[in-house]
């Protein structure tokens, strides 16, 4: 990101000789705040995660008082890919995405950001609110907010804030399954379900996982695993 985030806060106090000083710090929800300056005025480079919540404060305090005032602000995050309507679309070959909002139109977002788009015809489109990828720079798995777009031959996963592919057909199962024919994904509480070619495929969402698919089930037994609520089915 290129954007500035920039404050400029009117102060003031009854007393006429007062000295103040200045701290801003950002937070997001269960970590420590970071000092981003001692200047009465912030300007700094907007770099934290998007899709996020950071709480913005400002703390003011009278040198010769010693009395100090807090200010807060919530500030979110985004991107160009943050909000608006995804649709995905096919020429009868090829699909890719295109966003609308209230700022325009972007078109064929995954060749335009990856430099590739998806074989075969527009299926659908599932949203993956809390989807496990590994993240080499933190050396671990992370949770990442994921837009699956499907067609009849192959399959994406895009991180919603960014639009980059993290996930593809050949990485998102441990044993690949010959024939890519998605049909459908979706999650529930416990599990996200990936239907191929006949078959569904689960992840226990309420422990550790790798974001990748086990072995299959039958379409047929998908009432048992969802009463049940386990990672796979034996046929």
């Amino acid at each position: 990101m290129n954007d500035r985030l920039v404050v400029r806060p009117e102060v003031c106090s009854t007393d006429p000789d007062a000295r103040f000083e200045y701290l801003w710090t950002i937070s997001a929800q269960g970590r420590l705040g970071d000092t981003l300056t001692l200047d009465k005025v912030l300007d700094t480079l907007v770099n934290w995660e998007p899709n996020q919540n950071y709480t913005l404060v400002l703390a003011v305090t009278n040198m010769n008082s010693g009395y100090t005032v807090y200010q807060e602000a919530e500030l979110i995050v985004g991107t160009p890919y943050s909000r608006g309507w995804y649709v995905l679309k096919d020429d009868g070959q090829q699909t890719d995405i295109d966003l609308y909002s209230e700022q325009g139109k972007l078109s064929n977002i995954l060749f335009a950001v990856n430099g590739q788009n998806l074989k075969g015809k527009a299926q659908k489109l599932s949203f993956i609110a809390s989807h496990q990828v590994f993240d080499e720079e933190q050396n671990k798995y992370t949770a990442q907010k994921t837009l699956f777009a499907l067609t009849d031959r192959d399959l994406l996963g895009i991180d919603i804030s960014r639009a980059g592919i993290n996930r593809t057909y050949e990485n998102i199962f441990y044993e690949v399954p010959e024939h890519p024919r998605p049909q459908m994904m979706f999650e529930t509480m416990m599990c996200s379900y990936f239907l191929n070619d006949g078959k569904v495929y689960s992840i226990f969402n309420m422990s550790d996982n790798s974001g990748k698919f086990g072995l299959p089930a039958n379409i047929g037994k998908l009432k048992e695993i969802f009463r049940q609520g386990i990672r796979d089915v034996e046929q």
